[in-house]
């Protein structure tokens, strides 16, 4: 049996896992867990970007979360997802070598999304352990979503955690290669909590960071350089207004939102037991964007490109889909399948402002079952469901029953087994239409 996934998220992430062996020994000697499970707490005030031995790490203190290798940006983008979701204990099943890992917080599972997260959503109650190719996987339909090899107890662990915890999102940081992994739920982003008394003899900064015309910007990347002595560490944090508690003296301080280009570093020198305010302009807007077919919103969200003319600026996968760019023009482009692809064009975002938009995409979800023993659904036999456009091969799927988001028009739908054919289809689809086709 062999399933054609939207995702390989086992071939992309899992080469470049976030977990360290070292990390996840210590914790199998520290505490009280289960040979395939393992935790460690870190307090997420202290997380912060090292430049080590030639490589970007996140660190909490003397603790090494993640290695991302030569992609300062990659490991900077992890301290805000961090500091958003205010994680304080990672954790892995599978040492000494892990093949998953998640985040908690407080130890509940973090919800809401954060801006140009790349998420992949699921459904809990549908995802199963199976095996495939004499491999344990944990699957969400036609989703291959994590890889346990031969080992189905740890496989049936991973799944117990995901169900306990409520995970509907399996989320990246990294881009190309995946480097670190976290699961979520939906629902409202976590509130960070207020300062704590600062230091004696520390110094206090506060930057707000605005779009165009004054407009507060949302969970800009905030970084603050020492202006004199390139050695220190930076510190970064992902709110807005950003606090900072630091030894007094000269600093350079920049901003970064959502797609935009940090800005140019802004001089500043802080005072011991004063707190000294900067506020900076990015020039940046929000565009927001819902996306519709015969009128209702998409039930099946694909990869959401933000686009400036041939550069991709951002990716989300909810809707409304948020972006924060520099005021331009832009389209939008949406990858139903291999070869189709939808695109939004003439979207502008201007300073300052949140431009919101609703577009109908001509698209419509199509089911076909296949009901002909021993191909029914449930049977653990998988038909090659295919679909062609005027002779052309659009997509296929090998899945009882198999959903396919595609664009409105006529369609051929053939259906096989091993050694059977089930025969031919011919459909019309209308925008927003689920039909379903039944093979009997």
């Amino acid at each position: 049996m062999h399933r054609i996934s939207r995702v390989r998220v086992l071939k992309r992430f899992f080469p470049h896992t976030f977990v360290t062996l070292a990390v996840f020994a210590v914790a199998l000697a520290a505490c009280k867990a289960s040979p395939q499970h393992a935790a460690v707490g870190f307090n997420p005030d202290q997380v912060e970007v090292k430049y080590f031995q030639g490589q970007w790490v996140v660190a909490a203190g003397s603790l090494l979360l993640g290695n991302f290798g030569d992609s300062e940006a990659d490991a900077r983008d992890a301290v805000r997802v961090i500091k958003h979701y205010r994680f304080d204990k990672h954790c892995a099943v599978g040492p000494p070598k892990p093949a998953m890992e998640y985040w908690l917080v407080n130890d509940h599972a973090p919800a809401g999304p954060i801006e140009g997260e790349d998420a992949l959503p699921f459904n809990p109650a549908n995802t199963i352990v199976e095996q495939i190719n004499g491999s344990w996987k944990i699957v969400d339909g036609d989703h291959w979503m994590l890889d346990f090899g031969d080992d189905e107890n740890m496989a049936r662990v991973a799944l117990e955690i995901i169900r306990k915890y409520g995970f509907e999102f399996m989320c990246f940081v990294g881009k190309p290669a995946r480097k670190m992994c976290y699961f979520r739920t939906s629902g409202s982003a976590p509130r960070s909590p207020p300062p704590a008394p600062a230091p004696v003899g520390a110094a206090r900064l506060k930057v707000t960071v605005v779009e165009g015309a004054g407009r507060p910007a949302q969970m800009p990347v905030i970084t603050v350089r020492h202006a004199q002595d390139p050695a220190v560490q930076p510190s970064v944090i992902a709110e807005n207004p950003g606090r900072f508690e630091l030894p007094p003296g000269p600093y350079n301080v920049t901003a970064r939102v959502g797609a935009a280009p940090e800005t140019a570093p802004r001089p500043v020198v802080i005072e011991a037991g004063r707190i000294t305010e900067l506020l900076i302009n990015t020039g940046t807007g929000t565009l927001e964007l819902m996306l519709t077919a015969g009128g209702r919103p998409l039930t099946r969200v694909p990869l959401i490109h933000l686009k400036a003319g041939s550069r991709q600026v951002g990716t989300v996968t909810e809707l409304p889909a948020k972006f924060q760019a520099p005021e331009g023009v832009y389209s939008v482009e949406l990858p139903l399948q291999p070869t189709q692809n939808y695109t939004i064009p003439d979207l502008a975002i201007r300073a300052g402002e949140t431009t919101r938009r609703a577009v109908e995409v001509p698209c419509a979800v199509l089911t076909v079952v296949v009901n002909v023993p021993p191909y029914q659904p449930g049977s653990g036999k998988f038909p090659r469901v295919e679909l062609l456009q005027n002779g052309r091969f659009v997509t296929a799927l090998v899945d009882n029953p198999a959903r396919f988001q595609i664009l409105a028009g006529t369609y051929t739908i053939t259906a096989r087994g091993d050694q059977t054919e089930f025969g031919l289809r011919e459909i019309s689809i209308r925008p927003g239409e689920d039909p379903t086709v039944d093979f009997r």
